[in-house]
């Protein structure tokens, strides 16, 4: 049985020795002069290039059509009677008419505040990244952060940076008040709308009694302070958490708290001003996303075969796109599209980044931090990308049966369920995320350490298909 990894694999670009960006001994040898080279290779590197930039602008041009037709379905949404921010047909024109004066004084009032408060705040401006410095974040953010603590009731005695994401310009401290209480602070890095759609969403869950951090309203009573374009937080700091075992026990132990936040996350609707974000019926374009990318992939493998992991590319891709084809045509015929039906209110969310660093042990069982990537969504994708994270060198039955058993208990599977989360499993997921960076720089990435990767998959790729045919013939919660 191979061992289970919680730890994220490092990427290959993260690898200098892989990139051959290492040091090179230059002592006592003679610089070689360049190769002169044929018109051959002149023209084989032009043909690459032109390959490599046509990849990309499809990419781009690609995002760009998607962005546009989710504005579009979420503007479609909007004026649907089961949005949040739609009226319901359920008062009296007068009552109706009252509302709409009601709201219309709140939205001038609240107007009125932000603009001030924009008026004021006009001079804050966040760094958008930063050097990637362990426990660094930039002086200027540290003064900001100061003035978002002024909004809160709190006698801070000091402040210590715990984690930071300097490349996106987030981070969160922890906050020790005169009194030797803890507080959090977190700069959350994504969209301000974006932001409150998770804001509330935590809100909700804390209300419904889930083990998620509450938060410290500010002086106005506020779950947020808004600052250089960016929405900061304050919540309660959890005493005593501590991460799950690295073993079945463990994996079945945050496993079950998973089914327990998807379970109470039922049932959320965001306010009118959040983001409204739903993945829940955009499987199928991931899957054609997939197959889409995989052709891309495999026009690179081919103009760049001389590299040391070219060849490798393609014989993976001979495994995997196969894989995805048959992954969208099974969804297809699969109740998803029943089941997606059923709406976002009835499935709830999905935590995006769950596992042990974002599970951990701590007073009444698991404790689920870091909310602000939820979104709408079949929830079981998170077991299903937890159990993929699990798998390191070889897929282990016990290991998959224990932990779907485990989320089971807390968030019963019903079978057609079930048979849509097989096949999302199935899919090539993990070779997909792993692969994809290659279209930025084909020659830098397909470098030797990525041959050997791309090998140890095609080699797992074996037990995986043995263990889902297992899975297959299985009844959920059944030893």
């Amino acid at each position: 049985m191979g061992k289970k990894s919680a730890k994220k694999k490092e990427k290959p670009g993260a690898r200098a020795d892989a990139h051959g960006r290492g040091k090179v001994a230059t002592s006592g040898k003679k610089k070689k002069q360049p190769a002169v080279l044929t018109e051959e290779q002149i023209k084989m590197i032009t043909q690459r290039r032109k390959i490599t930039k046509a990849i990309l602008e499809k990419q781009k041009s690609l995002e760009k059509e998607r962005e546009k037709k989710k504005k579009e379905k979420e503007k479609e949404k909007k004026k649907k009677a089961g949005h949040p921010a739609a009226i319901e047909d359920l008062f009296s024109e007068k009552k109706k008419t009252k509302k709409k004066d009601k709201h219309k004084a709140e939205d001038r009032e609240k107007k009125a505040k932000k603009e001030g408060k924009k008026e004021k705040e006009s001079g804050v401006i966040l760094p958008a990244s930063w050097e990637k410095l362990e426990g660094y974040v930039p002086p200027q953010l540290e003064k900001v952060a100061d003035r978002v603590l002024d909004h809160y009731d709190l006698k801070p005695k000091s402040r210590v940076v715990v984690a930071t994401k300097p490349l996106k310009g987030g981070a969160i401290w922890q906050v020790t008040t005169e009194k030797g209480r803890h507080y959090s602070l977190k700069l959350l890095h994504r969209r301000p709308e974006r932001s409150l759609f998770s804001i509330w969403a935590q809100e909700y869950l804390v209300k419904k009694k889930a083990r998620v951090p509450a938060f410290l309203p500010t002086k106005d009573d506020r779950l947020y302070v808004e600052m250089g374009n960016k929405l900061w937080i304050v919540c309660e700091w959890i005493e005593s958490l501590r991460e799950a075992t690295k073993d079945l026990k463990g994996a079945q132990a945050i496993c079950y708290g998973l089914g327990e936040f998807h379970r109470l996350s039922r049932g959320y609707q965001p306010p009118a001003e959040a983001e409204y974000s739903s993945r829940l019926r955009r499987w199928p374009d991931y899957y054609e996303k997939i197959i889409t990318k995989f052709g891309w992939f495999r026009r690179l493998g081919e103009a760049y075969r001389d590299t040391p992991a070219g060849p490798e590319l393609l014989k993976a891709l001979a495994v995997f796109e196969k894989q995805a084809h048959e992954g969208l045509a099974r969804l297809q015929r699969s109740p998803y599209a029943r089941l997606a039906a059923r709406g976002e209110s009835y499935w709830g969310l999905a935590h995006q980044d769950y596992g042990w660093g974002n599970a951990q042990i701590g007073p009444g069982g698991v404790w689920i931090i870091d909310l602000d990537g939820v979104v709408f969504d079949l929830p079981i994708r998170d077991l299903r990308k937890l159990i993929s994270s699990c798998m390191d060198e070889k897929w282990d039955l016990q290991w998959v049966k224990g932990m779907i058993s485990a989320y089971h208990k807390a968030n019963p599977i019903e079978p057609d369920l079930y048979e849509v989360f097989l096949i999302d499993l199935a899919m090539p997921n993990e070779f997909y995320q792993f692969i994809k960076e290659v279209v930025y720089d084909p020659v830098t990435f397909l470098n030797a350490g990525t041959k050997n990767e791309l090998t140890r998959m095609i080699q797992r790729e074996k037990s995986k298909r043995s263990v889902l045919a297992a899975l297959s013939d299985w009844k959920v919660g059944k030893e």
